[in-house]
């Protein structure tokens, strides 16, 4: 954390005064909720956090910036071990022109199979629509504090795509990752297992096609893991317009778990599963659209069940029901959501969940009933306030966990170091009689 403020704080110095341009946004949020330690106690906790996203444009060259995002949290009632805690998610300097983008220090990563957090390089090519992104460097630790060590952890690799293969967008990508896990100093509670675990290395292959025909598009994509011989994933998708309001979708899925050793997942059994569905779309006005969804899940031994209905009404009024059965059990659910406006700076929302569960093997099922109620206030063009209280209980009648929420959000203008903040160096003027504005 100290670290990425001096260099923060190093680069808008050192950079020349009258090129910096600073923008950003401040996020801010509470919530209490009443946790029952025990049958006959209970004790309420008070979270808070906070976030601060920053960019700094024009650092001695047009094409230059640097950008962060640090997010903090602490317990305002009692607070824990780790209290309080900043994470850093990125933090990198980036340079850009026409054909090429560079950046370096923590970022996420996705380009085809390789995917997460590095303190590293990337750098992207582009020219005559094929692009090319190479990318690596050391995973962040586990927690997320401090700098990753390419001996701990690293990530690298690329994907290269094109968009003139006869209309079609391919990409091909590649990503090698290991990571050590953390050493057991006492034997694990489920899995009895105590010393150092092996380190698991993953070598991955992709290629991504997609392509469109009007209303009508296709999609595929295959991930292979050359360590395990395996297709870790695998998806074929088309989608079938009969009209610009009716839609249908079909899809297959495969996916294969991706649990690295040490984690509490990897001590229970795992396998992978087909998964088929059918969506349909169906927009009966501007306001009004309808939707349906089934899917099935087969395992090696067993099968899920998923269905879906929703309706929407305009932007303020949603309804939905769902269905899931099968493995695990099964569970019904009905729920809505309302945005009521009253007036220009409040909006009213409400959601309402009923939903009842079997569990397996068990011939009673439980209620649960959550009820959302929120305001949303608008402060300004660069400002906004809320506050949510969540109620779920098993009975209707009784009073339940409540979760109170609060929330604030605000994003000033562009600043310039020297001088006030920046709206723009020449004045907006009003257009001739008879003419259009279009630059609003």
């Amino acid at each position: 954390m100290r670290f990425s403020i001096c260099l923060l704080a190093l680069l808008l110095v050192s950079a020349p005064a009258t090129a910096v341009t600073i923008d950003g946004r401040a996020t801010g949020s509470a919530y209490a909720y009443e946790g029952g330690l025990t049958d006959s106690t209970a004790s309420t906790f008070v979270r808070s956090h906070g976030a601060i996203r920053l960019q700094a444009a024009d650092l001695g060259h047009r094409g230059l910036s640097l950008s962060t995002y640090l997010r903090g949290t602490t317990d305002l009632s009692e607070a824990a071990d780790d209290d309080p805690a900043v994470r850093v998610y990125n933090l990198y300097l980036r340079y850009k022109d026409r054909y090429a983008e560079i950046r370096a220090g923590r970022q996420r990563v996705s380009a085809g199979v390789g995917y997460g957090t590095i303190d590293g390089a990337r750098i992207d090519l582009k020219r005559y629509d094929v692009g090319l992104t190479l990318f690596g460097g050391a995973q962040i630790p586990v927690n997320g504090h401090g700098l990753g060590a390419l001996s701990n952890a690293y990530l690298w690799g690329l994907r290269l795509r094109s968009n003139r293969l006869a209309g079609v967008k391919v990409a091909v990508s590649y990503a090698d990752r290991e990571r050590d896990p953390i050493q057991y100093g006492v034997a694990g509670r489920f899995s009895g297992f105590l010393g150092q675990p092996e380190a698991i290395r993953r070598q991955l292959i992709g290629a991504e096609a997609s392509r469109r025909f009007g209303l009508h598009s296709l999609r595929a994509r295959l991930d292979y893991d050359l360590q395990d011989e395996t297709v870790r994933r695998g998806e074929l998708s088309g989608r079938i317009g009969l009209s610009a309001d009716v839609a249908v979708q079909a899809g297959w899925r495969h996916r294969e778990p991706s649990v690295y050793r040490g984690s509490i997942f990897s001590v229970f059994p795992s396998q992978g599963y087909n998964e088929w569905s059918l969506r349909a779309h169906y927009r009966l006005s501007s306001d009004i659209a309808l939707s349906a969804h089934a899917a099935t899940l087969i395992y090696d031994d067993d099968s899920t069940q998923r269905l879906g209905l929703s309706a929407s009404f305009g932007r303020h009024l949603t309804i939905g029901y769902r269905r899931y059965q099968g493995y695990a059990g099964g569970s019904d659910g009905l729920s809505g959501s309302l945005l009521y406006s009253l007036g220009r700076t409040l909006t009213l929302r409400g959601d309402l969940d009923l939903s009842s569960f079997e569990r397996f093997e068990a011939e009673d099922s439980d209620g649960l009933v959550t009820a959302v109620a929120g305001l949303s206030w608008r402060l300004g063009r660069r400002s906004r306030a809320g506050c949510r209280r969540e109620c779920p209980t098993a009975d209707p009648k009784t009073a339940g966990c409540c979760v109170h929420h609060g929330s604030w959000r605000s994003w000033p203008p562009p600043w310039n170091r020297r001088g006030p903040p920046d709206r723009g160096s020449c004045p907006r003027r009003r257009p001739a009689a008879g003419m259009t504005d279009h630059s609003a």
